[in-house]
């Protein structure tokens, strides 16, 4: 488990008991962890507080996962256990509505602006051209995800089959792949016994 300072990530030398973690299609990836807090030295320390940012790898020495970064919702003090809820940073898109107006653009425009805007760089979007200028687009008290997620319905009514969504690998805002090939295969062999 890493706290990210600065962008990198640093190792917490911190006991911890139990770790879950679930990622879906549909929702933003979460973890939970338990760390033990016999010292009590939680929460008066900063390194969980609300908004921090941390990263788990999971597997075995020289065998680990790639970094799963998140934010820090929500943790729960106590003793001899510390309860700390980490969320994907696609959670932030679900956090502040607002309303916003743009002009002469294409529905793809609006989704580059967003996924800058959240820190979504060109090299993590996958954003297919959406080809229709609109003379006026409008957000009116939605959150950013709420919105983009209305956007892509739109876009397939009009027969591209798109979808919003983000994960760690990146920011989504494209034509659903039906026909692609699988990620991964998985074969199961069974034992005998």
């Amino acid at each position: 488990i890493y706290k990210m300072v600065n962008g990198k990530p640093v190792l917490l030398p911190i006991k911890w008991k139990e770790l879950s973690y679930v990622s879906t299609e549909k929702k933003a990836d979460k973890c939970n962890i338990t760390f033990l807090n016999d010292e009590l030295i939680y929460p008066d320390d900063p390194t969980f507080d609300c908004g921090a940012e941390l990263a788990v790898s999971r597997g075995y020495p020289g065998n680990k996962s790639p970094l799963r970064n998140g934010i820090v919702p929500k943790y729960t003090p106590g003793w001899p256990d510390f309860k700390v809820e980490c969320a994907g940073k696609g959670i932030l898109l679900h956090k502040i509505k607002d309303t916003r107006s743009w002009d002469r653009v294409k529905r793809s425009d609006v989704a580059k602006e967003l996924a800058e805007k959240w820190g979504y760089g060109p090299e993590l979007q996958d954003i297919d051209d959406t080809e229709e200028v609109y003379d006026h687009i409008t957000k009116s008290m939605m959150t950013d995800a709420a919105f983009l997620t209305k956007m892509a319905a739109k876009e397939a009514k009009r027969g591209n089959g798109f979808i919003f969504a983000v994960d760690q690998t990146g920011f989504y805002f494209r034509r659903e792949k039906l026909g692609a090939p699988p990620l991964r295969t998985y074969r199961f062999v069974p034992r005998n016994t």
